[in-house]
């Protein structure tokens, strides 16, 4: 690659788990999209399976193997976001399509696509993903900073995911608001209030006074609890008169079975969203709720972005949670506990403070996406030391390049085939 005219048409992929219905996952290309569209850029989401979303507006992915083979043609890689960098896969994080390997995905995600990058000689920027935890071993830290610097721009999310990279002290890396707090700027208030009519007709109620959007994970509950939050909602609504409304924002990770396992268990009335017909109808639900109160980070991202105060629940360490509500100022809205993000959400309800200002992230994604903007248009071609470093670094650590997929050496074995390990987690401590 050589320089680019600033006006050439682009194709850019942006890496994810964008074929898992999780909202947040979803949500991360369409933004990408909506911020570089104007410059003549579009975004293909490329993920594990390339396994299509039943979400008519979820942009259609495709394998990230084809785009590291090289079988898809690509001008620059853009990773994440998302908690994708990690070097092994973590057993329930959440359910992928069929055939789908995330032993291998995930770090495909990024040192692969960084890797495919320096060979095809095309800019890679990150997005502000989130990083697991410290990348540990000397092989793999320096495959990582090969991997930094192949990137043309560096950002995560949070000030921990920066620490959990290492000193790279010749490297800014940039800390960035998680990118969905950009989704009023795509779609407004405006344009998902018929979106949200239409949701409620088709739930044959009318629009509440007070509507509570609540999310619970059922990964992370267990039985005895539903009933126990079906009456506390029940109780919240007989105190309050709100109307409890119930979004499965991650089918993936069974939320709609969970919604509807809390639902059959109130007996005051509630709405059930467990089947959302699209991303923007759960936009609409959260952006036009009254409070929030849920397990899911990008549930509360959507609902603050839109000025509605939102409450997580999170047991520590709630790391992820934590980063986000720092940057904006916000760390009271983080609770231990179900019973205690209910009578937080009871005290705000009754003090009648339900609307709250709006993050103030805007300047900082602008900040973003213009560097994102100048890693496509404008680099040239990257320094050939920088370029090569990441693929002569890459056979010290042990990690194999199958079929395109980045495999630990912790679930490779003789004669591997790709396939989703049975254990817990994949080491990152690589060894030999």
């Amino acid at each position: 690659m050589t320089g680019r005219r600033s006006d050439a048409p682009l194709r850019v992929h942006i890496t994810g788990v964008s074929d898992v219905h999780n909202f947040g996952d979803a949500l991360f290309p369409l933004i990408a999209a909506h911020r570089l569209a104007p410059h003549g850029i579009s975004v293909t989401p490329a993920s594990p399976t390339g396994a299509a979303l039943s979400w008519p507006d979820a942009l259609p992915s495709v394998p990230i193997e084809s785009v590291l083979l090289g079988s898809e043609p690509t001008d620059g890689l853009l990773i994440g976001g998302g908690h994708i960098v990690m070097c092994g896969f973590r057993d329930g994080l959440f359910e992928g399509p069929s055939g789908a390997d995330y032993a291998t995905a995930l770090p495909s995600l990024w040192l692969g696509a960084s890797l495919a990058a320096a060979l095809r000689k095309v800019p890679v920027a990150w997005n502000a993903p989130g990083v697991f935890s410290p990348l540990i071993g000397a092989d793999l830290k320096a495959v990582a900073n090969a991997a930094i610097r192949t990137a043309g721009y560096l950002s995560v999310r949070d000030a921990e995911s920066r620490a959990h990279l290492g000193d790279h002290h010749e490297r800014d890396i940039q800390v960035v608001p998680d990118t969905v707090f950009g989704v009023e700027a795509m779609w407004p208030r405006a344009q998902l209030e018929p979106v949200f009519r239409a949701m409620l007709q088709r739930k044959s109620v009318e629009r509440p006074s007070t509507l509570l959007a609540v999310h619970f994970r059922g990964m992370a509950l267990q039985q005895a609890a539903l009933a126990e939050i079906a009456a506390r909602l029940d109780d919240m609504a007989g105190a309050h008169g709100v109307v409890p409304l119930l979004v499965a924002v991650g089918p993936g990770v069974r939320d709609d079975e969970t919604a509807r396992e809390i639902a059959l268990r109130m007996t005051r009335p509630h709405i059930l969203l467990d089947d959302p017909r699209s991303l923007k109808e759960i936009v609409a639900a959260l952006a036009l709720s009254d409070l929030y109160v849920g397990q899911s980070l990008h549930g509360y991202v959507v609902a603050v972005a839109y000025g509605v105060p939102g409450i997580l629940i999170g047991k520590p360490p709630a790391r992820r949670f934590r980063g986000v509500l720092k940057q904006i100022g916000r760390p009271q809205d983080l609770f231990r506990t179900l019973p205690e993000a209910l009578e937080a959400a009871a005290c705000r309800l009754r003090a009648g403070a339900i609307q709250v200002a709006a993050p103030t992230t805007a300047g900082a994604l602008d900040r973003h996406w213009a560097s994102v903007l100048a890693t496509f248009r404008e680099s040239g071609e990257p320094a050939t030391s920088e370029r090569l470093a990441l693929p002569r670094r890459l056979p010290l650590t042990g990690l194999a390049a199958e079929r395109g997929a980045m495999v630990p050496p912790a679930v490779r074995r003789p004669g591997h085939r790709v396939r989703r390990p049975k254990q817990r987690r994949a080491r990152c401590d690589i060894r030999r």
